[in-house]
């Protein structure tokens, strides 16, 4: 503000004089001359302070967009629209898992032909009671041996344990209904999960979870 005085009286003695000059000589041209470097000089330093404003609103502006970029752990967030699948499911009806287990907990029924990011790959060695069904199967009540429900091909299922000759006695606990079945077939009916690998993967629309790896093509 000091500066912006000092230089405002300045201006007014370079024009006393210079008025003087002219009324004295008759001639304005000095006059006019100080006038017009004045007018630039006072542009000028409009402008530089508009140049100076717009760079300091730049960077705040860019310290918000970074801030917006940050998570809670102060890294930056993932993009946004970025899905790039590398397998897809080759069944129908294919459960996405909590865990690597046929006993997890299911969080989505998936369709054939389902795009996924496999992001981990998992072997798990002691699911010796896992099962994958070969071939639609009926399942019965434990007590009173009615019909309880039927599974198409490629279902888990539990195995209970080995019984009569080659035969295993099975179970599976439906969802909707609430009720457990039970099946007895023969073991080369069974497709056994354990030693074989699970993948954790990511849905189109984000989701994540497990699905076992004979349901699933990498692409």
């Amino acid at each position: 503000m000091n500066k912006s005085f000092c230089g405002l009286n300045q201006y007014f003695k370079i024009i006393f004089f210079s008025t003087l000059l002219a009324s004295v000589t008759g001639c304005t041209e000095v006059t006019d001359r100080i006038q017009s470097l004045f007018d630039k000089e006072e542009t000028t330093t409009d402008n530089s302070d508009l140049r100076v404003k717009e760079l300091e609103l730049r960077e705040r502006e860019l310290a918000l967009k970074e801030e917006e970029l940050k998570n809670g752990n102060g890294e930056a967030s993932p993009v946004v629209g970025t899905f790039q699948p590398n397998a897809r499911v080759t069944g129908s009806a294919v459960q996405l898992r909590e865990d690597h287990s046929t006993t997890a907990q299911s969080i989505k029924s998936m369709k054939k032909n389902d795009l996924l990011v496999v992001l981990e790959e998992f072997t798990p060695q002691d699911n010796y009671g896992e099962a994958i069904l070969i071939q639609k199967t009926d399942f019965f009540d434990e007590y009173y041996g009615s019909f309880s429900f039927s599974l198409p091909k490629g279902k888990a299922v539990m195995v209970e344990g080995q019984v009569e000759g080659n035969r295993c006695r099975i179970s599976y606990m439906d969802i909707k209904t609430k009720k457990k079945g039970f099946a007895k077939i023969d073991r080369n009916l069974l497709e056994f999960i354990s030693g074989k690998p699970w993948y954790k993967v990511r849905r189109e629309d984000g989701m994540t979870g497990w699905v076992y790896s004979e349901f699933v093509e990498r692409l």
